[in-house]
């Protein structure tokens, strides 16, 4: 995905799994309304600050693995 593809999105729930995908820096920052993300086992790399802003109470699941956004940073 390009650097800020979604970035100040309105997206509230996202489910990118079935293909490989690599999230450059700042895909999803400012994404103020996104709850919930699942990106599929095929999705090898995570940039940084893929989630900068976003609400804390946001939950990724990556490879079946509940992560919040400072977390998923590990996960990397």
């Amino acid at each position: 995905m390009d650097d800020k593809a979604f970035q100040s999105c309105e997206l509230i729930t996202l489910n990118i799994s079935g293909f490989e995908t690599v999230m450059v820096e700042n895909t999803f920052s400012y994404c103020e309304d996104l709850t919930d993300i699942t990106i599929g086992a095929n999705n090898t790399e995570i940039g940084t600050y893929s989630f900068y802003d976003c609400p804390y109470e946001l939950v990724i699941t990556y490879s079946e693995v509940t992560y919040n956004k400072e977390s998923i940073e590990d996960a990397k």
